[in-house]
């Protein structure tokens, strides 16, 4: 990293600003006192390599749970969704589901009806092929075990395409600063957790991959009331993590702090 690019990001609000000391007489110095500094510089590093973006950047200190401005975010956030364009449906084969048999019901039908039209959107989201495998086996940990994996896939292309629409919505946007700082404390003891079953997968990936419709997830079910059953999840996995229950006031260490070598 060189002075230049140390320069820029904190220009563009990457890197906190400096605190000085000393007086116009005899000089004054510059420096960063923040302790995870480092991490967050060697963060925002590799966030450019992999998205050569200032906004998928911001997005990506936010996942990974250090401080930024949260009109930073939320602008971020709106600018990633609009580089996204219109939703596109694509082809898909025509029998890349069998319809299932009349005998298994109506709810049986529908999902398949509504899994086929899921993985027709061509979005962001739908591309996530490792996200899956790696939810299965932290969900798996807190005893949700898949009795299907067919309606599993299928339920998950339907989350995901529910993302589709909670992306752009005002779900980010609107959120109040109470509920957005709320909502980035439960997104680490989830990525956190979802981290320790992402097998041979990079830290990075699960991360970028799983991160935004965790978070969108979270920042939803916070909005519309139904706290109780996300901190029931949450402290489920305290539990087995054997930490201390949710917390509404501690901050956890940011997953780059943590998993500093890994990213």
């Amino acid at each position: 990293m060189s002075l230049d690019e140390l320069s820029a990001w904190r220009r563009d609000g990457l890197l906190p600003p400096f605190p000085s000391q000393g007086v116009k007489a005899t000089g004054r110095s510059y420096y960063w006192s923040e302790p995870d500094i480092q991490a967050r510089a060697e963060a925002v590093h590799d966030a450019f390599q992999r998205h050569g973006r200032a906004d998928a950047t911001v997005i990506s200190l936010w996942l990974r749970g250090f401080e930024v401005p949260l009109p930073q975010v939320r602008r971020a956030w709106l600018h990633g969704q609009k580089r996204c364009g219109p939703t596109r449906i694509r082809r898909t084969p025509a029998k890349l589901h069998a319809i299932r048999t009349s005998a298994n019901g109506l709810p049986d039908l529908l999902l398949t009806a509504c899994d086929c039209a899921a993985i027709s959107i061509d979005s962001p989201f739908n591309s996530l092929n490792t996200g899956l495998a790696v939810f299965e086996r932290a969900a798996a940990e807190l005893g949700y075990t898949s009795r299907n994996r067919a309606d599993a896939q299928a339920y998950w292309h339907l989350a995901m395409a529910v993302l589709v629409a909670l992306g752009p919505s005002d779900a980010v946007s609107n959120c109040s600063d109470e509920d957005m700082k709320k909502a980035q404390r439960h997104l680490q003891i989830a990525l956190k957790f979802v981290l320790d079953f992402r097998g041979d997968e990079n830290v990075d990936t699960v991360v970028d991959s799983l991160g935004p419709p965790i978070f969108l997830f979270i920042v939803t079910l916070l909005r519309s009331g139904q706290r109780g059953l996300l901190e029931t999840i949450l402290n489920h996995i305290a539990a087995i993590r054997r930490e201390p229950a949710v917390s509404r006031g501690s901050r956890p260490h940011a997953i780059a702090a943590e998993h500093g070598a890994a990213l």
